[in-house]
């Protein structure tokens, strides 16, 4: 199992393996939107380190961000785009998980992220959602420029 990243998780590993902490997570992930996917539209998730639209800075982890991003893309042009304050940025245990859960009841196709823990990206990987990995302090819209996704 890969592990992506910039560097060492920071936290202590154990509190991922509490199932009292997992279902805590899960319980608050049920505060984040849930969307519908129009048919033709790709659609992103990043982790963000600020609210300032398709130029905030990506977060090196998803699960700890302090904002989770919603981006729909076609035809090179972002449609929709929803950012939303990470409930779960300050938890321990369980959150990478309630994440990428999250990220699979939205329908996301790529996840823009510096570093995925093993249990999420088993998650992430069994939906065949691409991963893919930003430069340090990457704006979210030169990510999609980057990858073919935005012109």
């Amino acid at each position: 199992m890969m592990h992506c990243g910039w560097g060492r998780h920071r936290r202590g590993h154990g509190a991922h393996h509490n199932p009292e902490k997992i279902k805590r997570a899960l319980e608050v992930a049920k505060q984040l939107p849930r969307k519908p996917k129009s048919p033709g539209v790709t659609r992103v998730a990043a982790g963000l380190d600020e609210n300032s639209g398709i130029r905030s800075r990506v977060s090196w982890g998803i699960a700890h961000a302090p904002y989770l991003a919603l981006v729909d893309i076609v035809d090179g042009r972002v449609v929709d785009m929803l950012v939303v304050s990470n409930p779960l940025a300050d938890m321990r245990g369980g959150v990478g998980v309630a994440v990428a859960r999250w990220l699979v009841d939205n329908d996301v196709d790529v996840v823009v992220a510096g570093r995925i823990g093993p249990h999420a990206l088993e998650v992430i990987s069994a939906k065949k959602i691409q991963v893919v990995q930003p430069q340090p302090r990457e704006a979210l819209d030169s990510v999609l420029r980057r990858i073919g996704l935005l012109a």
